[in-house]
């Protein structure tokens, strides 16, 4: 089976169903995670540290063994021979967000990633 090509990400997710066999879902949450999935697409989900992921969801390859986006390309949408192969959904991707990449998320992002953050505190 010839390797993808291309990482693609979303947040159009829903005007753009078509866009699932290309690019995952990118999400903030976990209900924007199960909805986006609901709809066929694979997710990207930004995790706070400590974060359970879902059943269906791995950690990021980048923070996990160090390759890169180029050596993993796991973020390349559903790809429809896998699953007519297979019979499976390859899984979601899950990273924790970390530094610098909280500046460039959404005012709700942060407030969902801090409000998290002090619910496991606080646990």
């Amino acid at each position: 089976m010839p390797k993808a090509q291309h990482t693609a990400y979303t947040h159009a997710y829903v005007k753009m169903l078509w866009l699932k066999w290309h690019a995952m879902a990118s999400v903030e949450s976990e209900a924007q995670a199960l909805f986006a999935q609901a709809l066929g697409y694979r997710t990207f989900r930004v995790i706070v540290e400590g974060e359970p992921l879902l059943p269906n969801e791995i950690p990021c390859p980048n923070q996990t063994h160090k390759v890169t986006c180029a050596q993993c390309m796991l973020c390349d949408g559903r790809d429809s021979a896998w699953e007519r192969i297979t019979g499976r959904i390859k899984k979601s991707i899950a990273v924790v967000v970390h530094g610098s990449e909280l500046k460039g998320m959404s005012k709700p992002a942060r407030f969902a990633i801090a409000k998290a953050k002090q619910l496991r505190e606080a646990a």
